[in-house]
């Protein structure tokens, strides 16, 4: 179907011809100011169409999911909006004008465009504008003062701050002197990263992306003060991790690596856990379990902190201690664990829900736990819920 507008017409309101599936040719009024956000949404059948020159403003997903094969921005239009051409699988030639300054979230996500300069005159440039573009090459103009592009990693103009990456990164150090954009690691793949002391991780920082290495740097102490990492909500949730070391001194907040895939997980000493701070946690691959290492003194602040996490072999450090409750509700995995007796359990339902053919190996005799739970460093509820096998005074197996 073709469709000419009337010439009188100064704008084309919002989804005035969303989903008109039919819909194959559109003739524009030289007048024509402004196009409404979704007007020309889900018109499979529309893959050219020739914008005047008065247009000054085209509204979020105008375009998106069209049969759009190119796309010329008229030069009025100084800011491309939000989902301009979402998901226009087919589009694969882009031509801006020379006075656009902004480019919104998932303009061109899920296009076919494989190659991208940003223009010098962009000022605000979002990192998902391209969200799902296998293979893009994404350049910066040169004279653009609010870009700049070292390696993989986009930077602002006079790199003080850490915006977003394109494709794969070897490896990255955040330093406390590092900005970082939030989600500015989502969905990234990373060979190696080191977070130092005194870095806060935004929630959802790394959101998705895969590492092979992420080791984050022990507290730093000067004199009376204590410079330490702080980990976010979520920082580090569905995240696919081989080897995670947490530093000393650590305070990993709730959620923070949430139905995340890990490998080796090496907790180091006088580091906090929040709330489900690891739960429903996966092995990282089907040849590279979920190993989890406890250090001294390692502080469970939160309650299900590894609520049904698939770790398979979980080591305690020495004075660990579970001061919420169903630290290890629903491991079915874990076949054997050994607790040495300067571990705290001042938590109910510690092993909620462990199965009979799993087995606990208590350092402690039963007389020294009535009388750690007589002191109230223990709970007396410890083990409610739990089926597991509990031998006691018992010695740390070999390594």
């Amino acid at each position: 179907d073709t469709v000419v507008i009337n010439a009188m017409l100064t704008e084309i309101p919002s989804r005035m011809f969303m989903n008109c599936t039919s819909l194959s040719s559109v003739a524009l009024p030289n007048g024509l100011v402004e196009i409404g956000s979704q007007a020309f949404s889900g018109c499979t059948s529309l893959v050219s169409i020739e914008l005047p020159n008065s247009v000054t403003e085209i509204g979020s997903g105008a375009f998106s999911a069209s049969g759009l094969l190119s796309f010329d921005l008229p030069e009025k239009v100084t800011e491309v909006s939000s989902r301009l051409l979402y998901n226009c699988a087919g589009l694969a030639r882009l031509t801006l004008g020379g006075n656009v300054t902004k480019i919104g979230s998932e303009a061109f996500a899920g296009t076919g465009i494989k190659s991208f300069e940003i223009p010098a005159t962009v000022t605000s440039f979002a990192s998902d504008a391209f969200a799902g573009n296998e293979d893009l090459t994404l350049t910066v103009a040169e004279g653009n003062k609010s870009y700049k592009l070292v390696g993989s990693a986009m930077w602002n103009g006079d790199q003080t701050k850490l915006l977003f990456f394109v494709g794969a990164v070897d490896s990255f150090v955040w330093t406390a002197e590092t900005k970082v954009e939030s989600g500015a690691f989502r969905g990234v793949t990373v060979g190696s990263v080191t977070i130092e002391a005194g870095v806060t991780v935004d929630g959802s920082m790394f959101d998705g992306a895969t590492i092979t290495n992420l080791v984050i740097a022990d507290a730093v102490k000067s004199d009376s003060t204590v410079t330490k990492t702080t980990i976010g909500i979520r920082a580090f949730q569905k995240t696919n991790i081989q080897n995670v070391t947490i530093g000393a001194g650590t305070q990993v907040g709730d959620y923070a690596f949430y139905q995340a895939k890990l490998g080796t997980v090496t907790i180091k000493a006088g580091a906090t856990l929040g709330s489900y701070a690891f739960s429903e946690t996966q092995a990282y691959s089907e040849t590279v379990a979920m190993e989890v290492t406890l250090g001294d003194g390692v502080v469970f602040s939160g309650s299900n902190v590894f609520k049904s996490s698939k770790v398979s072999a979980l080591t305690f450090g020495e004075g660990v201690e579970i001061r919420a409750s169903e630290a290890f509700w629903n491991c079915y995995d874990v076949k054997t664990v050994f607790i040495p007796k300067s571990t705290v359990l001042d938590a109910t339902w510690v092993f909620d829900a462990w199965k009979s053919d799993q087995v606990i190996l208590m350092e402690a005799t039963e007389a020294e736990i009535e009388e750690f739970v007589k002191n109230k460093t223990w709970n007396s509820s410890w083990r409610s819920s739990c089926s597991a096998q509990v031998k006691y005074d018992q010695t740390r197996p070999a390594a």
